[in-house]
C-alpha cells in the first residue's frame, strides 16, 4: 500500500465555492493577510474528476498566507446557493484548522468583519491541552475555519507553529455518519494509525496524524447534522473537497472517480491526480509527489 512516509505536511488545500472571487480574493488579504498565489480556469478534465463536469471553464484562485506556498485554500466560481442548511452543520468537510500567531487579537480584528464568529467572542483554550487556543469562523460562502494559536508541545499531537500571523491549513475536518468507519479509512488511506479516540467536551473525536503536524479529524455528528444539498453537476457548497499528497496513485484499493492523469496548472504542476470520495461521500483529491517529466 502506497502510504505518505517521508513526505511532508501532506495537506495541499482545502477547496470551497463562491459567486464572488474579487470578493473573497479582497476578504483575505483585508482580514487574514492571505494573498493570491495562482488562478486560471478549470479544465474540462479536472471538472469530470471531481464528478463536477458544471466547473468546467470556471475562474478559481489559490490563495496563501505570508509564509509560503505549503498548503491552499483554492476557491472555485459557482453559482450562489439558496439553502437554509448550513454546511458546518453538514456530513463531509465542514472546517480548515489555520495555526494564527495570536488568536486573541486576530479575534478582535475580525469583529464587523465578513467573518463570522460561530459564537461570539469565544476564544477558547481546549480542555485537553493548556497550548491550543482557537476560536472558529465561518465565511460568507459557508467556509468555515479553526483560527488556533499554538503555544507549546501538544503530547502525541506534533503540532507547527504559525510562521506568520495567519499562517498554512494544519488539520482538515470532517463530520462523518461512521465516525469508527472513517477512522479506519483514513487510516487505510494514508497508511498510519489513529490515535485513541478523545473527549473535546461531550464529543469524542478521532484523529488521524500525518507527517510534520499535519491531522485529519473526523467528528461525530451532532443531533442537528443533515445531508449537505449539492445540485447536479456541482461541487458540495461550502468546505468542498480536501485535497492531499500522496506517494503513489498506483493502488487498487481505492476507486477513483477517473482514471489519474497529469495536471499543468497549480498546484499539480505536471502531477498526476485524481478523486475519490469517503465514506460519508466527501470528496478527497489525491495528488502525487513525484513530478511527471
Amino acid at each position: 500500500m502506497s502510504g505518505i512516509q517521508g513526505l511532508l505536511c501532506p495537506i495541499a488545500m482545502m477547496t470551497f465555492t463562491s459567486p464572488n472571487l474579487d470578493y473573497v480574493e479582497s476578504r483575505y488579504e483585508q482580514y487574514l493577510g492571505y494573498e493570491v498565489r495562482a488562478e486560471g480556469i478549470i479544465s474540462e478534465e479536472l471538472a469530470k474528476s471531481w464528478g463536477a463536469p458544471n466547473t468546467e471553464g470556471r475562474r478559481y484562485l489559490l490563495l496563501g498566507p505570508e509564509s509560503g506556498d505549503r498548503t491552499y485554500l483554492r476557491v472555485i466560481e459557482a453559482p450562489a446557493t439558496e439553502t437554509s442548511v448550513k454546511p458546518i452543520h453538514t456530513y463531509g468537510w465542514t472546517t480548515a484548522e489555520i495555526i494564527v500567531r495570536d488568536a486573541y487579537t486576530l479575534s478582535a480584528r475580525l469583529k464587523n468583519s465578513p467573518f463570522e464568529e460561530e459564537t461570539a467572542n469565544r476564544v477558547i483554550r481546549l480542555n485537553f491541552t493548556d497550548h491550543i487556543t482557537n476560536f472558529r469562523v465561518v465565511g460568507p460562502d459557508g467556509e468555515a475555519m479553526y483560527l488556533s494559536q499554538i503555544d507549546g508541545e501538544v503530547p502525541n499531537l506534533p503540532l507547527n507553529k504559525a510562521e506568520s500571523f495567519v499562517d498554512e491549513i494544519i488539520m482538515t475536518v470532517n463530520t462523518s455518519k461512521d465516525p469508527s468507519a472513517a477512522r479506519e479509512f483514513y487510516e487505510k488511506l494514508f497508511n498510519v494509525p489513529a490515535l485513541a479516540p478523545f473527549g473535546v467536551g461531550e464529543r469524542k473525536l478521532n484523529i488521524v496524524p500525518l507527517p510534520e503536524g499535519c491531522l485529519v479529524e473526523i467528528d461525530p455528528p451532532a443531533d442537528d447534522t443533515a445531508e449537505r444539498p449539492v445540485a447536479r453537476g456541482e461541487l458540495p457548497p461550502g468546505m468542498a473537497m480536501t485535497t492531499y499528497y500522496m506517494e503513489s496513485l498506483d493502488r487498487d484499493d481505492v476507486e477513483f472517480i477517473k482514471a489519474p492523469r497529469i495536471y499543468e496548472e497549480a498546484p499539480y504542476v505536471r502531477r498526476r491526480a485524481a478523486t475519490i470520495r469517503g465514506p460519508s461521500g466527501e470528496l478527497i483529491e489525491l495528488i502525487e509527489f513525484k513530478m511527471q517529466p
